[in-house]
């Protein structure tokens, strides 16, 4: 049987493409088993990646995945993780065919090498390597895992013993989005994405780059979109990224989806996302946040 593989990536910012996740495997010594290296996004600032054995019933049900000394299935902790006896050194080599293994290394952050983007199918705004006969053994695979992106199964070709006539889908399915949303929040998150707000960092277009007070401070958008909203006219919707940088201070991504009027005015900033150096979801938790305050002028009330 061939080895299984299926990857997917989404742009963050700039040249950063974040690997939701990647499989490579192939058949096991036992009927129904695959050995390989499972990886990607667990959320916040963490990544996955490990080897792992797993086993499949006569109905293609999952019935073991040994990870690390944890067999996912019952959580029970093993001696042994099973895979620990194969040769899996091409499946590592396959994930830095296409994942930047000195960044792993060195920042611990698992994302696209830029000379394999070409590679790669855009579809539904990310970006993948999936073969879609594969979905259904990669998602049920994953979905132990703690990664928090898999391939969406609407229909799915036959496995062995079985008569399903049909064809997977390559898009993946969100299992939920676990950054936190700061447009949700109160107190001094809300009072920071309210001076963001005062910057007009929301009026600023693709590629704009905006100078901010007198420590250098830069906040450039490096990815923007427009749809219309389907439930007012003349309305649309914006997903927007930027990169925000403070020399000496620190370094973050924001993202934000958001509704403008037909005059372009902000009417309502449903999600806002914030990622920074130190790995936090929320500005408040940045060991420098009243120093990150001060360089963009922004003021916290008391």
């Amino acid at each position: 049987m061939k080895t299984i593989t299926s990857g997917c990536w989404e742009h963050v910012a700039g040249d950063q493409y974040r690997c939701r996740w990647l499989l490579s495997c192939e058949p096991g010594p036992e009927d129904r088993s695959f050995a390989g290296v499972v990886a990607g996004y667990l959320g916040g600032a963490g990544y996955l990646f490990e080897d792992f054995y797993a086993t499949f019933d006569e109905g293609w049900q999952l019935t073991s995945l040994h990870i690390d000394g944890v067999e996912r299935v019952s959580g029970a902790e093993t001696d042994s993780d099973c895979a620990e006896d194969l040769d899996l050194a091409k499946h590592h080599d396959h994930c830095w065919e296409w994942n930047d293994e000195e960044l792993f290394t060195e920042e611990d952050r698992l994302h696209l090498r830029l000379d394999a983007l070409h590679k790669l199918r855009r579809a539904a705004g990310v970006y993948t390597n999936h073969q879609s006969s594969d979905t259904y053994l990669v998602r049920k695979i994953l979905e132990k895992t703690g990664v928090t992106a898999a391939p969406k199964i609407t229909d799915r070709t036959p496995l062995p013993g079985e008569t399903v006539e049909a064809v997977a889908s390559p898009e993946p399915q969100e299992k939920g989005d676990t950054r936190v949303n700061l447009a949700e929040l109160e107190g001094p998150n809300e009072w920071f994405l309210d001076g963001l707000r005062d910057l007009e960092i929301f009026a600023m277009g693709f590629g704009d780059e905006s100078a901010v007070g007198g420590s250098g401070a830069t906040i450039k958008t490096v990815d923007r979109s427009a749809s219309p909203d389907p439930d007012v006219p003349d309305y649309e919707q914006i997903k927007q990224s930027w990169t925000l940088s403070i020399p000496g201070i620190a370094e973050a991504q924001l993202e934000a989806r958001f509704q403008v009027d037909h005059d372009g005015s902000v009417e309502d900033i449903n999600a806002f996302y914030w990622s920074d150096d130190e790995g936090n979801q929320v500005p408040s938790e940045h060991s420098e946040f009243y120093e990150i305050c001060d360089a963009l002028e922004i003021e916290m009330d008391d």
